[in-house]
């Protein structure tokens, strides 16, 4: 299974999500494996561990993939459990308060749980080192399949490629392919939880846009802005496939 950019998706609440998602990677000690993402481009796993040791994990996939997961000081372990969205937000979803993901040790991470990962992917040594390890309960697993199948018909994410006037392109953070939506009188803006307009979109963004389908392009009722670090790319996430950059152009 392939799901979004981690938190956006894990937590269940795209734009909270995606701030929580932001302040990790730039919190996170640049060049420094694994846990570092100066460079990098940065790749996601989701699956059930197998085994839980003091430096790493063993990481089955629902495609029957087996990965080994290592971790440092610098990786940031947390349980998106109980989230709800921040009252900045509240405005443009209607939902209720957002709290913080709950910290986790290492060692919290069991044998039998299913996490998701960020970090530096290795495929062919089966490898990634994480610099963020999310533990994920079964209400959240159902969410995330529940994303996965919306996005594109309900929501999209993803760096902004260009910008023309009302329509807005971007490269998936799901699979890479292009994506274009538009932009009308009726959509809301935000930008670092304040109010914007669409002028604040550029180049280079971060994006998450909610709408739907009318006549034949997506139309963003509310869109999210995020200007995340230049060096860290956008997080797909893989739940057995071999990481690829697929040649598909979505209108």
């Amino acid at each position: 299974m392939k799901v979004g950019l981690i938190l956006a998706v894990v937590s269940g609440l795209a734009l909270g999500g995606a701030a929580v998602a932001q302040k990790a990677s730039t919190e996170s000690t640049a060049g420094q494996q694994p846990g570092g993402a100066q460079g990098a481009f940065m790749y996601g796993l989701e699956g059930k561990v197998t085994e839980a040791a003091t430096d790493h994990y063993i990481l089955k996939t629902d495609g029957g993939d087996v990965y080994t997961v290592r971790f440092s000081a610098n990786t940031h372990f947390v349980d998106p459990s109980g989230m709800h969205r921040a009252p900045e937000e509240s405005s443009m979803t209607g939902s209720s308060t957002m709290g913080r993901p709950k910290q986790l040790k290492p060692s919290d991470i069991k044998a039998g749980d299913s996490i998701a990962v960020i970090g530096q992917l290795d495929p062919h040594a089966r490898t990634m080192g994480a610099m963020s390890v999310i533990k994920m309960d079964p209400q959240r697993e159902k969410a995330m399949r529940e994303m996965h199948a919306n996005y594109g018909k309900t929501w999209l994410q993803g760096r902004v490629t260009a910008v023309e006037g009302g329509k807005i392109t971007l490269t998936g953070a799901l699979d890479h392919a292009e994506y274009t939506f538009v932009v009308d009188a009726h959509t809301q803006f935000r930008m670092h939880r304040q109010a914007a307009t669409a002028s604040d979109i550029h180049v280079g963004d971060i994006v998450r846009a909610e709408g739907g389908i009318q006549n034949g392009s997506f139309t963003a009722a509310s869109v999210m802005v995020m200007r995340m670090p230049r060096h860290v790319t956008a997080v797909p996430f893989h739940g057995g496939a071999t990481p690829s950059q697929p040649s598909a152009q979505h209108p």
